[in-house]
């Protein structure tokens, strides 16, 4: 009893540093473009894997429906998944402490489409909410290092108007679709306490077995190759 209310307590303290490291690394959302009219998770994924890296700059990409993705879906990328930090601009600290958001298609040649901008406004609030990030605090490519990204069509104040449109203007389904694309990460309080907790679990057995194996070792009685007492030879 004493075992299992150590590791409840164990557990819900993995949650709550769960929950609260995100929180406090991620301050801020930065958006870029991809500065091609075609692309997706897979094709970024093939173009930063020649670079040598192991997955996509960015944490997530939101799809323009050009490249057998449907328009507005949000793709998950491994450091996202995995609570990696960005290497998508060549500030460090833009890198660490920021969620890397790009958008497919290129925004210095053609203004961003409108119907694709209440499913970026809902992919931004949806991130907001769930790491406690101050809307104030969306950012572009370029504030973060010398670049014209994400293309001059798309500003701080045109993101800032887009994400004071009604939340009903995005269809339930796409809505849905960016809930469970940003649950895709380990960084979140069950998967991590769960698996923290677990492997606690097979320790402690791992422990007990060893340990009943040498009290049964003990035990055994001690055969000894001489002469015992009362023996006649």
């Amino acid at each position: 009893m004493n075992f299992l209310r150590t590791w409840l307590i164990f557990l819900l303290i993995a949650c709550f540093c769960a929950w609260l490291l995100p929180r406090a690394r991620y301050r801020s959302i930065v958006i870029h473009h991809t500065a091609s009219p075609s692309d997706s998770l897979a094709s970024i994924r093939r173009a930063h894997g020649a670079r040598g890296w192991y997955d996509i700059g960015y944490h997530l990409v939101l799809a323009n429906g050009q490249a057998g993705v449907p328009a507005g879906h949000l793709e998950v990328g491994a450091r996202y998944r995995w609570g990696g930090y960005s290497v998508a601009t060549r500030n460090k600290w833009c890198n660490v402490t920021a969620l890397h958001l790009t958008l497919v298609g290129n925004y210095e040649n053609a203004p961003f489409p409108q119907h694709l901008q209440p499913a970026l406004a809902n992919a931004v609030r949806t991130l907001c909410r769930r790491y406690g990030i101050d809307p104030a605090n969306i950012h572009l490519h370029r504030d973060c290092s010398a670049t014209a990204c994400p293309g001059r069509h798309i500003d701080r104040d045109a993101i800032q108007r887009w994400l004071k449109t009604d939340p009903e203007a995005v269809p339930q389904a796409l809505a849905a679709q960016h809930e469970r694309a940003l649950r895709q990460t380990l960084v979140a309080p069950l998967p991590i306490g769960l698996s923290v907790f677990g492997l606690e679990i097979a320790l402690w057995s791992i422990a007990h077995r060893w340990r009943k194996r040498r009290r049964s070792g003990r035990d055994e009685p001690v055969q000894s190759g001489g002469p015992q007492r009362g023996d006649i030879e």
